[in-house]
């Protein structure tokens, strides 16, 4: 996997983290909340409106793989993320 800068989410719109980390829409990666709050995850083409509260809820400390059909990737909360592309 490759590790990329963390991007710091600011918890007031949701953040594209495909365009935050310069890789291409699709790209299988995993995600890890590094902050102390839950953040929200959404696999979406456009950014989903600040007060949307779909998606997956990634507690502090945990990760996932988002693999499979990926139209966007979307984040939002307060704190670091680290993304890793999926080899």
């Amino acid at each position: 996997m490759a590790t990329l800068p963390d991007v710091t989410l600011t918890g007031t719109a949701y953040q594209n983290v495909y365009a935050a980390t310069a890789i291409v829409v699709g790209t299988a990666v995993t995600v890890q909340n590094k902050g102390s709050s839950p953040i929200l995850l959404q696999n979406i083409a456009s950014q989903p409106s600040a007060s949307s509260p779909n998606g997956h809820v990634l507690l502090a400390n945990e990760s996932i793989d988002v693999t499979g059909t990926i139209l966007g990737l979307w984040a939002k909360g307060v704190g670091p993320i680290s993304v890793e592309v999926i080899t």
